[in-house]
């Protein structure tokens, strides 16, 4: 979590030696954010789902994506 902004990141390493697919779920409220607030998520594709996010994100082999989430205004 930032400690100045409403805004986290989330980063998904994989060890494997193939890409993989992962879905994560996310609630902003255990994170230290705003549960009420709307989200926009660069990383990952994502779909509100009552308080939580469900995201989809591709990690290359032994490599790692970076998930952003800020408020969205």
């Amino acid at each position: 979590m930032h400690p100045t902004e409403p805004a986290a990141v989330i980063n998904c390493f994989n060890l494997e030696d193939q890409a993989v697919n992962r879905r994560i779920e996310v609630n902003p409220a255990e994170l230290g954010l705003g549960a009420e607030t709307s989200y926009r998520f660069s990383g990952a594709t994502a779909q509100r789902a009552g308080d939580r996010y469900l995201l989809e994100v591709s990690v290359p082999s032994y490599g790692h994506s970076l998930i952003e989430l800020r408020k969205s205004f």
